[in-house]
């Protein structure tokens, strides 16, 4: 691909989260779970107050821990508490002349 001078990645998805700092070892710990450890955490960051985490999925990734669950990962996030949000973006990154 490379030679044709296109790269291009339509998997990558970031999961967003913002909540309250008291609660960030079990957010970890559910995404954690929920995504059977393959998630990558890029971003973390945090005040006095909040934290907010920013990790790499795949859409693949999502969907195959969603089968045989009756609970979304959004929902799952929410049940913790003192969560501002939870943003699922997927990002088309493409590289071409």
């Amino acid at each position: 691909m490379l030679i044709l001078g296109r790269i291009r990645n339509d998997e990558r998805t970031l999961v967003i989260v913002r909540a309250a700092r008291a609660h960030e070892l079990a957010i970890e710990g559910k995404i954690y779970t929920y995504l059977n450890g393959k998630a990558v955490l890029r971003v973390k960051n945090t005040t006095d107050s909040s934290v907010e985490f920013i990790y790499e999925v795949t859409r693949r990734m999502l969907a195959d821990a969603q089968k045989g669950k009756t609970e979304l990962l959004t929902d799952a996030i929410y049940e913790i508490g003192d969560v501002d949000y939870v943003n699922i973006v997927t990002q088309s990154d493409e590289i071409g002349s």
